[in-house]
């Protein structure tokens, strides 16, 4: 009775530490996978800010940069009027 009982808590003790283990596995994964996460997005973040930096078509084309000379006629070396 005495040897099955230790069988028993041996047993026992041995699932405890799998299951143990086995959770600190599931954990360190489901760290490395959020700290992958993060990073991803840290690095689409940094993607679109350094998009934001340029500025679009449309605001070359209205001059929002400021107000450009017109050098066609050097350029092209029409006569001036």
């Amino acid at each position: 009775m005495k040897k099955a009982l230790q069988l028993i808590v041996r047993q026992r003790s041995s699932r405890m530490k799998h299951m143990k283990m086995l959770e600190e596995r599931r954990n360190s994964m489901l760290a490395q996978q959020e700290q992958k996460k993060r990073q991803e997005q840290a690095a689409e973040q940094a993607k679109q800010a350094q998009q934001r930096k340029k500025p679009s078509l449309k605001e070359k084309i209205s001059g929002a940069l400021g107000p450009r000379k017109a050098r066609s006629r050097k350029t092209k070396g029409k006569p001036p009027r």
